[in-house]
């Protein structure tokens, strides 16, 4: 069995050191160096990433983007690579700021050993490992109103969270595929969705064309939360930015086309509508507060 790692990165060569020795402790450590090709995807970073890996990190694969490629395409560079090239049976979705607990690795052989591959599997993640706070344990689609989300986010782990679930879509960290969904779907929409909903997207997309989504509770990681998305900081610049930042939860274009795409019936935008709302509420109160404070 041979599973590719795909690792897109941009910059921030500290997260990326640290991510690829732990890498390399876990699996050489648990004798799986055989199993697994790591492949990194350096998307023309300026901080020397891919030269520094290609030195210190003889067993990573690096492959160069341009700097356009964005999450989606960074995945879609590396897939292919590992597809075509490596005739990999499974790519796993990776990234350089989450951390692996309870022999992760060992564990996910032992999973992918004792299932057919019509399935893709997931893991359970926290934001605060010390205290059992999960950030996702999968996502949840509702069509008709256009809501999605992450299961379990903000919440402690507790019975319903420690036995595998079926999802509507998996988070883009932990994510474990097998090659025969990429022959079946193709790969990632990196033209609609380049970074914020291409992992939605693409296993959702998977769903509806019959794989299942399975969260393991053996698969655990944990999520470096200060490394996300961008915010309005107070700004007005800045917020009428999240509109159309492809670094942006907020961006309209992504959004709308996502919800035309898979959302269902006359009320498929309300959930969207109401975000935006919230958002602007939230920025007049930020304001609000801030002057008040001034004047005091």
């Amino acid at each position: 069995m041979r599973i590719a790692l795909l690792l897109p990165v941009f910059n921030k060569l500290n997260y990326t050191i640290s991510c690829l020795s732990s890498l390399y402790d876990e699996i050489s450590h648990d004798n799986l160096l055989d199993s697994f090709r790591i492949i990194l995807v350096d998307d023309g970073s300026t901080d020397g990433t891919g030269e520094y890996v290609k030195h210190h990190f003889p067993f990573v694969t690096v492959v160069k983007g341009d700097g356009n490629l964005w999450w989606s395409g960074g995945i879609n560079k590396g897939a292919e690579h590992a597809v075509t090239n490596l005739k990999v049976d499974y790519l796993l979705l990776w990234n350089n700021d989450i951390t692996t607990h309870n022999n992760y690795f060992v564990n996910l052989l032992k999973l992918l050993q004792s299932q057919d591959k019509s399935t893709i599997f997931g893991s359970k993640i926290y934001m605060n490992y010390e205290n059992r706070t999960l950030w996702s344990m999968g996502g949840f689609i509702k069509p008709y109103i256009g809501k999605i989300g992450n299961i379990g986010y903000n919440k402690p782990d507790y019975q319903r969270f420690q036995q595998p679930l079926e999802v509507d879509w998996i988070p883009g960290m932990g994510t474990v595929i097998p090659v025969e969904v990429v022959h079946k779907i193709g790969y990632w929409d990196q033209v609609n969705f380049p970074q914020y909903h291409g992992d939605l997207e693409y296993t959702y997309r998977a769903k509806i064309n019959g794989f299942k989504l399975i969260i393991s509770p053996d698969l655990i990681l944990s999520n470096d939360t200060r490394n996300t998305a961008i915010g309005h900081e107070g700004s007005f610049k800045k917020l009428l930015g999240l509109l159309h930042d492809k670094r942006s939860l907020y961006n309209f274009h992504i959004n709308t086309v996502f919800l035309k795409q898979y959302g269902k019936g006359p009320f498929k935008y309300l959930h969207l509508s109401v975000s935006y709302c919230v958002l602007i509420l939230s920025f007049l109160k930020w304001k609000c507060l801030s002057l008040f404070k001034t004047k005091s």
